[in-house]
């Protein structure tokens, strides 16, 4: 079990402060990931030190590399975590951006009901589940969902391969912010094509350590075209 406490400690000394209620509900969502990680195939360690220094500390910073994006859609922007998994950066998103109304999206029925069963046990109203496929949804159930303003991924497949899965789903205007190891560089060169195919150029890259691990990690940052 975490407590809120300890986690905040462990994250203020890596140069990381986080709102009370925020370390409430993240403290809750690493328990649940401790508690199933391995069992649900969640994590490859779901040790609490792994989780917070590779997991959460990775999904924090990602997502304040993000906080620079403005949604001109004049309404509560909607952002798709595709391939989210054990919450990873979804969940923690949906906590530290209350304007934002996070919609976590996995293929895996029992990753998606773990997520189900950690939006029930957080006290957040902008968090909510879709078990299916990305390129399923634009002809399923949740259709009504999209086109969405946003859409984050974390190490869940190539930039050409996240172009192909984003763009039915993205509303003109939109953006999308991938969490990419050091093959960044080069699956950028790959997808450059498709990006320019489709109208998404780049907003930012941002470029970081993991506190405490030898792990480089880049936030892409791209926006697509506002069509005349």
């Amino acid at each position: 079990m975490m407590h809120a406490a300890r986690l905040a400690d462990l994250l203020r000394q890596y140069g990381v402060s986080i709102p009370t209620a925020a370390a409430e509900n993240l403290a809750v969502h690493i328990s649940e990931v401790m508690r199933y990680g391995e069992r649900l195939d969640l994590v490859s360690d779901a040790s609490s030190p792994t989780l917070v220094h590779r997991h959460l500390l990775d999904s924090i910073l990602g997502v304040r590399a993000l906080e620079l994006i403005r949604t001109d859609s004049g309404k509560m922007p909607a952002v798709l975590d595709l391939g989210s998994g054990g919450g990873f950066p979804g969940v923690v998103a949906a906590v530290l951006r209350p304007d934002w109304r996070v919609i976590l999206v996995d293929s895996s029925s029992r990753k998606a009901g773990f997520l189900l069963h950690v939006a029930s046990q957080l006290s957040l109203d902008n968090l909510s589940v879709v078990h299916g496929r990305a390129e399923d949804l634009p002809q399923s159930a949740f259709a009504d969902i999209l086109p969405v303003d946003g859409i984050i991924s974390r190490a869940t497949a190539p930039i050409s391969v996240l172009v192909r899965l984003s763009i039915p789903l993205l509303r003109p205007g939109g953006w999308c912010g991938w969490w990419k190891g050091p093959r960044a560089m080069s699956e950028m060169e790959e997808a450059k094509p498709l990006m320019e195919k489709y109208g998404l150029r780049i907003l930012s890259r941002v470029v970081y350590r993991l506190p405490g691990q030898n792990i480089s990690r880049e936030i892409v940052a791209v926006r697509h075209r506002v069509e005349a």
